[in-house]
C-alpha cells in the first residue's frame, strides 16, 4: 500500500531569524470599509515563535499609526525618531497586542514583493522590548489562568456497569 504524507513547506530564509520583537509587514486580517478590498499591508510585531510538527508558527500583533481610541488593549507606542529608525517604521506606531493572530510562514498574508524580498523591516529597541515583554508576561499569565479554570471545571465521573434486566410491564411480577 502506498501512503503519501504531505511534507511541510520549506521554511523561507527570512523565517530562520524571526524572534519576539521583530517588526514585519503583514496583511493583517481585518474588516475594511469595502469587504471586497484586500486587507492592507501593516507594520506588525512578532510576539511569539513556535515550531510544531515541522512548521513554524508566529503570533503577530496588530500595528497602526492612527491615534484613536479604537483597537486598544495591551498596547505600546514607538514614537521617538531613533526608535522608529531601529524598528524600520516611518510614522509613530502603536502595537496593539490585544489584537493578534497565529500564522505559519507560508501564509499568503506576508508582504513580500520585489521592493523588499523579506517581510522583516526592523527590530524593537531595548526600551520597547521591555514594554513588549511586560505585555507578553500578562498574556501568558492570562493563558495560565484560563487553563486552570478549564481544568477546575472538568469533573471526574465513574462509569458503572450494571447487569441487564428484563423489562417488565407495570403490575406484572417477575419470577426469578
Amino acid at each position: 500500500m502506498l501512503q503519501l504524507n504531505a511534507l511541510p513547506a520549506p521554511m523561507p530564509a527570512w523565517g530562520h531569524d524571526l524572534r519576539p520583537g521583530t517588526v514585519v509587514l503583514f496583511r493583517f486580517p481585518c474588516e475594511e470599509e469595502h469587504p471586497t478590498d484586500e486587507p492592507k499591508s501593516r507594520t506588525c510585531l512578532i510576539l511569539e515563535v513556535e515550531d510544531h510538527a515541522g512548521s513554524r508558527f508566529v503570533e503577530i500583533a496588530y500595528g497602526t499609526s492612527t491615534d484613536t481610541r479604537a483597537n486598544i488593549g495591551d498596547e505600546f507606542r514607538i514614537a521617538a525618531p531613533d526608535e522608529m529608525a531601529v524598528a524600520g517604521i516611518r510614522r509613530p506606531t502603536r502595537f496593539i497586542c490585544a489584537r493578534r493572530v497565529w500564522v505559519t510562514l507560508d501564509h499568503p498574508g506576508w508582504d513580500i514583493n520585489p521592493k523588499h524580498p523579506t517581510p522583516v523591516v526592523g527590530y524593537l529597541p531595548p526600551a520597547a522590548m521591555r514594554k513588549m515583554n511586560a505585555i507578553r508576561t500578562r498574556i501568558h499569565a492570562r493563558r495560565g489562568i484560563i487553563a486552570d479554570r478549564r481544568a477546575a471545571r472538568r469533573t471526574e465521573f465513574t462509569v458503572e456497569h450494571r447487569r441487564r434486566r428484563a423489562i417488565t410491564r407495570p403490575g406484572k411480577a417477575v419470577r426469578g
